[in-house]
């Protein structure tokens, strides 16, 4: 129904000079880069609060995989001091049997 009220409008106002079809003409040529431009402002905060989600979660596994890599590093150096113990203690018997044979 718009359509035709726009498409009989034009018409009358062909009808009458070309500066005011010409005014038509740039009256809808606004409006529809009003809409478009709409459009693309919609899809632009809604790929930004999509971002922001993403980004949140992927914040989220980087602190989890964080946390984990500190409980490993600590894992890891608790076996390593248990290592240097053992050794030390290795070293120790070692040279005691050493000492013990001469």
């Amino acid at each position: 129904m718009i359509m035709q009220d726009l498409s009989q409008t034009a018409d009358n106002l062909s009808l009458h000079t070309d500066r005011w079809l010409f005014l038509f003409a740039l009256v809808v040529l606004a409006f529809a880069v009003l809409a478009v431009a709409r459009y693309f402002v919609r899809q632009y905060e809604r790929l930004q609060t999509e971002h922001q989600e993403v980004l949140a979660g992927i914040m989220g596994k980087q602190a989890e995989n964080q946390m984990e890599l500190v409980r490993v590093v600590a894992a890891n150096t608790e076996a390593l001091r248990a290592v240097a113990t053992e050794i030390r203690t290795c070293k120790e018997r070692n040279l005691a049997a050493r000492a013990g044979h001469e």
